[in-house]
């Protein structure tokens, strides 16, 4: 989030999600407006014990899927440092709104 300040307009993009659990969606390319960017807090160990075994699931598959797309590419291959990142996100369906928990 290089760049953006507390209040500044904060713009995400969704084609598509992979996974939903409850009330949380796992995602890859995400498109969404939001609001405001406001001033978050990191979640407690317990609370990220909580979903640890689910990112770390979704995680690998995120990661097999990405790789079998990219297989065949030629000149663009995933390479020994390259970030595969996955992103959990509150989504309300009643209000067609989207936050980071």
């Amino acid at each position: 989030m290089n760049g953006l300040r507390e209040g500044s307009q904060l713009r995400i993009q969704a084609w598509y999600l992979i996974n939903v659990r409850a009330d949380y969606a796992v995602n890859s390319r995400l498109v969404i407006e939001m609001g405001l960017l406001s001033t978050g807090t990191s979640l407690t160990w317990e609370e990220i014990e909580n979903w640890a075994e689910f990112v770390k699931e979704h995680g690998i598959i995120q990661f097999i899927n990405i790789y079998n797309s990219l297989k065949d590419r030629k000149n663009d291959l995933l390479k020994y440092g390259d970030e595969v990142s996955l992103a959990l996100f509150s989504y309300a369906y009643s209000a067609f709104t989207c936050s980071i928990p």
